[in-house]
């Protein structure tokens, strides 16, 4: 079972996902990521984005542009 620590209410947005999705749906716990947690994930999304503009819906990509402001 999930811990409630991490488990969110559906929105309208999550909703819309399909049901046996919803299970990998949790609350990130961003108070507890250290610096070191957020430079590596910085780092891995640099490297990725290249390859998901030649593979990503375009959606995501308008998404990641709206991140990077």
């Amino acid at each position: 079972m999930p811990n409630k620590k991490y488990q969110i209410e559906l929105n309208s947005v999550t909703k819309k996902l399909p049901k046996y999705l919803h299970k990998f749906i949790v609350k990130q716990p961003y108070d507890e990521y250290t610096a070191q947690n957020q430079a590596v994930w910085r780092y891995v999304m640099r490297l990725n984005v290249d390859y998901l503009t030649t593979v990503a819906h375009d959606s995501y990509l308008e998404g990641l542009k709206l991140i990077k402001k």
